[in-house]
């Protein structure tokens, strides 16, 4: 069964294409593509560490976002 380490290290390549791909499709492309089951909270979970990977953690964008701001009103 895969993990969703596993998952994580396979979607990188769809979600830089397809960053708004979702958990069920990438659940289909994967399982169609390795001949594996994969449970969807497990596809959901690699793909949730996926795009952290690739994009990084909406704490690591907020606190970007607020000294960007603070740059502006200096």
């Amino acid at each position: 069964m895969a993990s969703y380490h596993w998952v994580a290290e396979k979607a990188i390549p769809y979600l830089k294409k397809d960053p708004n791909m979702g958990a069920k499709k990438l659940q289909k492309v994967l399982e169609d593509k390795y001949q594996v089951t994969i449970g969807y909270s497990t596809v959901w979970a690699g793909r949730q560490k996926a795009a952290e990977q690739i994009f990084g953690t909406w704490e690591e964008s907020f606190w970007l976002f607020v000294q960007l701001q603070g740059r502006g009103r200096a």
